[in-house]
């Protein structure tokens, strides 16, 4: 059995569990107390159902960031997709960062990697199951995604590099319990203890 075989379920929790009493609901994750206590014994319908209704109770609670079920493979999917949408991804340290923009030309994708490829660069991002997708969304604004990792977690990168005239800006890979990169004041607002590695933001 492999490492994504043996971790527990994606969780929406965030870290910030403060229960709502009059709408019943967690005004970090948007669950109610039921099905806070039964995430890890629940089966997979019975979360795939507290998942789809997640996203209109963080509207009504007025919620500006949630935690996507995205995992492995799907989370590698899921940032192709938007990429090959125009979106934009940056990644790398502060001093080094490299943006990605779509449409992409390429795409190659193994179980755990994937490696893009637009006409002016190209990325490789390892997606091991502990790393995670938020949602940030603004009022007014439209949503982005920021890809994390719990800080003090080894063995987990992402590289990138983007070619700028005739010179080419390499994004080392990043280990989020050294060198996670410093985003300044676009930074996303993550829960505590979460190291952001990229963003995504919507053409």
């Amino acid at each position: 059995m492999g490492a994504h075989e043996r971790c527990p379920p994606a969780s929406p929790c965030i870290g910030h569990c403060v229960m709502d009493r009059q709408a019943g609901l967690c005004t970090g994750c948007a669950r109610t107390l039921d099905e806070i206590v039964r995430w890890g014994a629940a089966d997979e319908a019975e979360r795939a159902r507290a998942w789809a209704a997640l996203p209109a109770r963080a509207a009504r609670l007025g919620l500006t960031l949630r935690r996507l079920d995205w995992r492995g493979a799907e989370l590698l999917d899921a940032v192709a997709q938007r990429l090959g949408g125009g979106w934009t991804l940056r990644a790398g340290p502060a001093d080094a960062a490299a943006e990605i923009a779509g449409p992409v030309e390429e795409i190659a994708r193994g179980d755990t990697a994937l490696t893009l490829r637009t006409a002016t660069a190209t990325l490789r991002l390892e997606a091991p199951h502990w790393l995670a997708a938020f949602e940030i969304a603004p009022a007014g604004r439209r949503p982005r995604l920021a890809l994390a990792l719990p800080q003090g977690r080894a063995g987990a990168e992402t590289s990138a590099q983007a070619e700028e005239g005739h010179h080419i800006v390499e994004a080392p890979p990043l280990r989020a319990e050294v060198d996670a990169p410093s985003f300044g004041r676009d930074a996303p607002p993550l829960p505590k203890g979460w190291a952001c590695i990229a963003t995504l933001d919507p053409a």
